[in-house]
């Protein structure tokens, strides 16, 4: 098989893993309550697209987890704020370590490697939850993931 045809099936298997993970991740979102630290996470947000930073209503800026704030105040602002909304950057965030963890394991070692791990990370009960939760720990694997792998 010429390498072409073998780089289009592994894409084609890719994304079916990946619609597979955020099917996944669709179902937990859709399905479980409100976790308690979600609600911080979505008031932050907010407050971001009324006042343009999360101010707390102390007057304190809330700053931990700010990217996630503000990308969740812009998914927000394109789709209206609620939790689900507001767990979609979660989602996309994870599908996005799992295709970077499938990329980094087939290039640092070898394709069996990537696919273990990107299967992994795609069915771990673990990262599935993290990534259907409105919070900046899906953001933090996939920056912790990019930041070791261009360290390694």
């Amino acid at each position: 098989m010429n390498r072409r045809a073998v780089m289009a099936g592994a894409a084609v298997a890719l994304g079916a893993l990946l619609v597979l993970a955020f099917w996944l991740r669709w179902q937990y979102a859709q399905t479980i309550s409100l976790y308690v630290d979600e609600f911080t996470t979505l008031w932050a947000a907010r407050r971001t697209l009324e006042l343009g930073a999360p101010l707390m209503p102390s007057g304190v800026l809330y700053t931990r987890g700010l990217l996630a704030t503000y990308v969740t105040a812009l998914a927000g602002a394109v789709a209206g704020l609620d939790y689900i909304t507001g767990r979609v950057p979660s989602i996309l965030f994870g599908l996005a370590t799992i295709a970077a963890i499938f990329a980094a394991g087939r290039r640092e070692w070898n394709t069996r490697v990537g696919w273990l791990a990107a299967l992994g990370l795609a069915l771990l009960p673990e990262a599935i939850v993290w990534s259907g939760r409105a919070r900046f720990y899906a953001q933090l694997q996939f920056f912790a993931l990019l930041a070791l792998w261009a360290a390694f």
